[in-house]
């Protein structure tokens, strides 16, 4: 899995110079931070031959509680 974010997304979809070999080891991408529209997760798709997996996640991250909280900060 790539984890990046939505203008490097475009730029690998919309760039001549990078070809489906380059892409043949990458699976899967995730990108955050901002939105992805699903044309440019399209391209991307299409130019690495259908075999690749595009996940969008982005918003709210702030509201979100990764882990629960320690024993000291229970009331």
């Amino acid at each position: 899995m790539v984890p990046i974010v939505p203008p490097v997304v475009h730029q690998l979809a919309n760039s001549p110079k990078v070809k489906k070999e380059h892409l043949k080891s990458v699976t899967a991408v995730m990108s955050g931070a901002a939105y992805l529209p699903p044309s440019v997760a399209n391209n991307l798709i299409a130019k690495a031959g259908g075999a690749l997996e595009v996940g969008n996640g982005y918003g709210l991250t702030e509201a979100v509680r990764p882990f629960p909280p320690s024993p000291s900060c229970s009331g």
